[in-house]
C-alpha cells in the first residue's frame, strides 16, 4: 500500500486538490499555465517516433500536449501515485492509445532501462529532499536510451513569508 511518504513536500496531491488540480492551476497563475507548459514541451523537440516517460504525470495535461507531437508509433509512459491524478490522466488521455498510465513512486526504481527518447517531469522535484532527488535523477539516466534528454521543469526553494496570500492558501503549508 501506499501511503504519504513525504508529508510535507505536497508531491502526493489527494482530495479537493486533486480532483482541481488544472483548475486550480489555472487560477493560481492567473491563466496563463496552460499557454506555458504548451511552451516548455514545444521546447522538448519532440518528434513522432519518441518515447517519453512523464513522471508525476498527474492529471495528464502534460501527455496529452506532448502526444499532440508523436505519430501512432511514439509512445507516452505516464507515472503518478495518486489514484485521483491517474483517473483524470486517464479520461483526459482516452483518445491517445499510445498514452498509458502506470501507478508508482518516482523515487524508486522503475522497471524501464534504457527505454525512453526523453523523460519529462514537471514541478515534482522540489517536493522532495535533496538525497531523495538525486536518487530520481540517478533513476532518470538508467532509463533514458544513450542519447536521451531529460526535462525538469520546477522553480527553486522560495520564502513562505515572501510569497503572495493566494498561493500560500493553494500550498497550504
Amino acid at each position: 500500500m501506499m501511503g504519504n511518504y513525504y508529508p510535507k513536500s505536497k508531491v502526493e496531491v489527494k482530495g479537493f486538490t486533486a480532483r482541481y488540480y488544472d483548475e486550480l492551476m489555472n487560477i493560481v497563475t492567473l491563466g496563463k499555465y496552460p499557454s506555458f507548459i504548451a511552451e516548455v514541451i514545444k521546447l522538448m523537440k519532440i518528434r513522432p517516433l519518441d518515447t517519453i516517460l512523464d513522471l508525476g504525470a498527474g492529471t495528464g495535461r502534460n501527455a496529452c500536449l506532448m502526444t499532440s507531437y508523436l505519430s501512432n508509433n511514439g509512445k507516452l509512459i505516464g507515472v503518478d501515485i495518486s489514484r485521483e491524478m491517474i483517473s483524470q490522466f486517464k479520461k483526459k488521455c482516452v483518445n491517445h492509445p499510445n498514452v498509458k498510465i502506470i501507478r508508482a513512486r518516482v523515487d524508486e526504481s522503475l522497471p524501464f532501462r534504457e527505454k525512453f527518447d526523453k523523460v519529462f517531469i514537471s514541478f515534482v522535484l522540489h517536493g522532495f529532499p535533496q538525497d531523495v532527488r538525486e536518487v530520481i535523477i540517478k533513476n532518470v539516466v538508467e532509463m533514458l536510451k544513450s542519447k536521451g534528454s531529460f526535462f525538469v521543469l520546477d522553480y527553486n526553494e522560495f520564502s513562505y513569508k515572501e510569497m503572495p496570500l493566494y498561493l500560500k492558501i493553494f500550498l497550504n503549508t
